[in-house]
């Protein structure tokens, strides 16, 4: 089956991600990254208040780190299971520990945890999933259906 063109998929812009993450550097890359490709993104610094920020924001995409002071990824997972409003936001978790079976086979049974990484995570695969996950067209299927685009070939068409 054909991809579908870019046309068929949303447009990043309309789609919003909330990023939680407590290494600065990490939460700056991904922040850039992320609106460069055109998505709406708001950040915290720990799963802090995630219920607030996730009803004022409406992410359609939660990214969290699993390990940080405080309220780590699990909590934040379990507090947005918890909210019938955020309860289906789909979530992507990070994570700089190695996890051994037993850990991996407890977030599968989390209704809401669609995939994890293991750092150091590279942007772009992290991109592919989400765009994949928001059915958003990447930066680069933007440019390409920008550039097929019918343009006149004739002077005299432009007149």
């Amino acid at each position: 089956m054909a991809n579908p063109s870019p046309s068929a998929k949303n447009r990043p812009s309309d789609k919003r991600i909330l990023i939680i993450e407590d290494d600065e550097s990490i939460l700056s890359l991904m922040k850039t990254t992320f609106e460069i490709e055109g998505f709406d993104v708001k950040t915290a610094r720990d799963g802090r208040n995630i219920q607030k920020i996730s009803s004022d924001f409406k992410p359609d995409l939660v990214v969290t780190d699993l390990m940080m002071p405080g309220v780590g990824g699990f909590d934040v997972i379990r507090q947005l299971q918890s909210d019938p409003v955020t309860n289906k936001v789909p979530v992507l978790l990070i994570t700089g520990s190695n996890m051994n079976e037993s850990t991996k086979s407890m977030m599968q049974m989390e209704s809401n945890l669609v995939g994890y990484f293991e750092k150091p995570v590279r942007p772009e695969t992290l991109l592919r999933k989400i765009h994949k996950l928001l059915n958003t067209a990447s930066l680069s299927e933007q440019r390409a259906a920008d550039s097929t685009k019918d343009y006149p070939t004739n002077f005299n068409d432009i007149f």
